[in-house]
């Protein structure tokens, strides 16, 4: 295929699949399908275990307004908190223990999305008609 008639997105991206052909075996792809799905597998355990948490809390806030009125601000704050500020800490403790990162820095994934998690279920169930 000539270069010159496709766009730049495209000509990198021929470029990065020529050197990846060229570069890589059968068996590099195999392990990378497989790695991507153990991560797959490692996100749907803890957005399932994130979910078993906060949808019953965000439920019994979302049925309470006086409450949830109470939690918000909290819980508006603390998800200001991007994860990645917890990085450097949780690596610290983790090297300092010896621990295995695979599982100790799981955590952080579920600190982005319980706040997305919560606040959802809780405008959920507050829109959820009163008898």
């Amino acid at each position: 295929m000539d270069n010159a008639t496709l766009q730049p997105g495209g000509v990198a991206g021929w470029q990065a699949i020529a050197f990846a052909a060229g570069e890589l075996t059968w068996a590099d792809l195999g392990e990378a399908v497989l790695l991507g799905l153990v991560t797959l597998l490692r996100v749907i355990v803890l957005m399932t275990i994130a979910s078993l948490v906060w949808v019953p809390i965000g439920v019994w806030l979302g049925l309470r307004p006086a409450w949830a009125r109470r939690a918000q601000p909290l819980a508006q704050f603390l998800a200001a908190f991007p994860a990645n500020l917890f990085f450097q800490c949780s690596w610290f403790v983790i090297v300092h223990f010896k621990l295995n990162q695979d599982i100790w820095l799981t955590p952080l994934m579920v600190l982005g999305t319980q706040w997305y998690i919560l606040f959802n279920v809780v405008a959920g169930a507050a829109a959820f008609p009163r008898t």
